[in-house]
């Protein structure tokens, strides 16, 4: 559940880019799968191959997106992804966030987990969604410093309809 969450995150994912609607509907040409995700632990990498995205529906490109390895244990994607895919090992052609044979995050859990974590955290879960990680990333890189052009890049926007996701404080 974390790794998903950690590159929804990361790489400025709708719901449909990181889990299957659920578990007895997943359309293999929309889901990330094992065979997308590549981690490259001596370069601290980690890169992701989207077949499939709202601006990616005939496949008509690649995108393909680098994520760094950072040090903070808790929010390193490269030690995360690298843990799972030891931990629980699974054909190419399984969700990407498989935790065991034939069971994988889907829409539902990733919400409801979601949910209940914040509840835990003291906030109020109704005002976050999956759509929050989105936005969430596109007001960190916002953040870091990056420009428009390359939050607009980062997270596969056709427009600059995205500043709204933007949270300056």
């Amino acid at each position: 559940l974390w790794c998903s969450y950690l590159v929804t995150f990361y790489c400025l994912f709708r719901k449909s880019n990181s889990v299957p609607k659920s578990s007895n509907n997943v359309d293999m040409k929309r889901t990330l799968l094992r065979k997308h995700i590549l981690v490259d632990a001596a370069r601290n990498m980690v890169y992701l191959h989207v077949t499939f995205a709202k601006t990616i529906q005939f496949g008509n490109r690649d995108l393909v997106i680098p994520i760094p390895g950072n040090s903070d244990p808790a929010l390193d994607p490269v030690r995360h992804l690298q843990a799972l895919f030891t931990a629980v090992p699974c054909p190419p052609d399984t969700p990407a966030f498989s935790y065991k044979s034939n069971s994988f995050i889907t829409y539902s859990t990733f919400t409801t987990n979601l949910k209940k974590l914040l509840s835990a955290a003291g906030y109020n879960p109704t005002l976050y969604s999956r759509h929050s990680f989105r936005r969430g990333g596109a007001t960190f890189l916002f953040r870091l410093g990056a420009s428009i052009l390359q939050i607009q890049a980062s997270g596969d926007w056709s427009s600059q309809c995205f500043v709204r996701y933007l949270h300056v404080s």
